[in-house]
């Protein structure tokens, strides 16, 4: 009985993992990336070929977008 109730925490905890993952670094980022790269250069990039050949940078810039924005308020408050 115990096993499977180990095995059913350890799936869900999976999935949990999995869709703060996806909700987070997929979307949120990705999304955050894309709409400031589409600012910054007045809707030159990302266009729909290099948004799926530039993705890993697109959630970078997001990240960095999001640091900065950190920090930003850090020092506000």
């Amino acid at each position: 009985m115990e096993e499977l109730a180990e095995g059913l925490l350890k799936t869900i905890l999976r999935f949990i993992r999995w869709f703060l993952l996806e909700a987070i670094c997929e979307r949120f980022l990705y999304w955050l990336g894309r709409l400031f790269l589409l600012a910054v250069t007045f809707g030159a990039y990302p266009n729909a070929q290099q948004q799926r050949a530039h993705q890993g940078r697109i959630i970078f810039t997001g990240l960095l977008v999001a640091i900065v924005i950190v920090v930003l308020i850090s020092f506000v408050v």
